[in-house]
Parts: C-alpha cells; sequence; structure tokens
C-alpha cells in the first residue's frame, strides 16, 4: 500500500511525514508531497509542465514569489487546460490569496490579456449549473423532468452568486440573501453571477433604482 499526502502547507507536511508506528516493530512512513518537495518553476518551465506549475502556486501561495508564480500558472494554464480545467484552476490559486495579492494579480494577468472576470464567472456558473441539474432531478419527481432541471438551475444560480460574494470575503445581509434567491430569471441570475465576480460590496449587485 502506497498513501501519497499532498499538502499545501510545511505545517501539514511536517506533520503527515512523521512515521506512524503499527505496532509489533512495523512501522509505516507516507510519501508526503509538500511545499519543500515542489520546485518553483519560471515562465519557461511552467509552459512546459503547467499542471506542476498549478499545485506549486497552491503550495507556495504565501511565499514571497506567490505572485509570479500563480502568474506563470495561470499564463501556462491558459495555453493548454480546456474552459472549465482553467476556471477551476484560477479560482483554486485565486481562494488562497488576500485581498491585496487578488488586486496585483489581476492586475498583472490584465496586463498579459487574462481576463479575469470570464474565468471567475464561468467557475462559478459551472458550479450553478451542477446545483441546478441535482435540484432538477429531485423536483422533476414531481413536477416533470424538464420543469424541474430548468428550475433546479435557477435556485444553483442564485445559491451561486451567494458562494462567489462568501468566497470573496463580502459580507451579505439577510435582506440581500432573500432577494438573490427570490430572483427567478435566467437572464438576470447570469448578469448577477458576472456582477458577483467584481462588486465591491453585496449590495451593489442590484441596481440602484431597485435597492
Amino acid at each position: 500500500v502506497h498513501l501519497l499526502v499532498v499538502a499545501l502547507t510545511p505545517a501539514v507536511e511536517r506533520w503527515a511525514s512523521r512515521a506512524i508506528e503499527l505496532g509489533e516493530g512495523n512501522v509505516f512512513r507516507p510519501v508526503v508531497l509538500g511545499p519543500s518537495r515542489i520546485p518553483r518553476l519560471d515562465d519557461r518551465e511552467a509552459e512546459e509542465a503547467w499542471a506542476l506549475a498549478v499545485l506549486s502556486a497552491l503550495v507556495h501561495a504565501r511565499a514571497p514569489d506567490a505572485l509570479d508564480l500563480a502568474t506563470s500558472a495561470l499564463l501556462a494554464a491558459h495555453h493548454h487546460a480546456d474552459h472549465e480545467e482553467r476556471a477551476l484552476y484560477f479560482n483554486l490559486i485565486w481562494s488562497k490569496m488576500n485581498a491585496l495579492a487578488r488586486a496585483a494579480l489581476k492586475e498583472k494577468l490584465m496586463d498579459k490579456r487574462y481576463d479575469v472576470e470570464s474565468d471567475l464567472s464561468r467557475y462559478w456558473k459551472q458550479v450553478g449549473r451542477e446545483e441546478g441539474r441535482e435540484e432538477g432531478r429531485e423536483e422533476g419527481l414531481e413536477q416533470g423532468r424538464e420543469e424541474g432541471r430548468e428550475e433546479g438551475r435557477e435556485e444553483g444560480l442564485a445559491r451561486s452568486v451567494l458562494l462567489i460574494l462568501e468566497a470573496r470575503g463580502l459580507l451579505v445581509s439577510a435582506t440581500t440573501r432573500r432577494r438573490v434567491l427570490a430572483v427567478r430569471e435566467a437572464a438576470a441570475l447570469d448578469e448577477m453571477v458576472r456582477r458577483a465576480a467584481v462588486v465591491a460590496r453585496a449590495s451593489a449587485l442590484f441596481p440602484a433604482r431597485s435597492r
């Protein structure tokens, strides 16, 4: 049996590297892949091993060169991964950064003509579609499969709007939450998903005249 532990922090790497006493003189030591064993890749190396570059950006997300690693990884993934993978990797790296680092990363990527908002919204819309399909399957038992899928998709998109806001660290009031969950128009929800990725506060989701 081989146990591989992927550790994103030095503390977890040290903990997981400890030998496990099994008794009767038997000792088991997992294989640990952590920050000390994952190299930092420059732009050229990231292009050649873009998946490793993404992992490197994740485990070194708190290092002084984290911004450069994230930029190299995302640009390499942009060239080699499909749309869904690229959006997933972007959001994984994005989630490891604080507000200042995110702003700097966004600026660097935009200088390289990388559409940040596109990958943010694409990922959360995909989450919404998956939730929507699940909700739709359950409701379809009573109301018809097609109708259930559509209603489930809309509810999933509404929940995705809230997830985006919470993942960005924005405060979502009970009133805003109710208003978002009450929206049932697909076009309006699609627009809210895009706005949720860029607004400075949750209340800005809604046009001024409707607040």
